[in-house]
């Protein structure tokens, strides 16, 4: 499993998760019969998404998120879907919690 953390900054993951993301290709292989990159981790894994955002808006960087997971789909990680902690001050909301206590039980 591979559990990747991000705080989003102007918009962006922060910049440790963009140098992770530079170089993380040292995880690629060669592209199989069929085209598609491999991995050089078997496929199945588990990707855990974690964020967190000034904004309240939970959704206003899905794209970003999307960008950070698309590789690891492509190399076959089974994807969870992005834990995001959202909100400038207040703690964490006990729905997100939740979220990521069921999570961590499924795992």
């Amino acid at each position: 499993m591979v559990v990747l953390g991000a705080a989003i900054y102007m918009g962006f993951p922060q910049g440790e998760a963009f140098n992770f993301m530079n170089r993380h290709y040292c995880l690629s292989g060669r592209r199989g019969s069929d085209g598609k990159p491999t991995c050089r981790i078997e496929a199945g894994k588990k990707f855990v998404p974690v964020f967190s955002q000034g904004a309240p808006d939970m959704l206003a960087y899905r794209s970003n998120y999307e960008a950070v997971t698309k590789p690891f789909t492509a190399w076959g990680f089974d994807v969870m879907d992005p834990i995001v902690v959202s909100g400038a001050a207040g703690g964490v909301k006990s729905e997100v919690l939740e979220k990521a206590n069921a999570l961590g039980k499924s795992l």
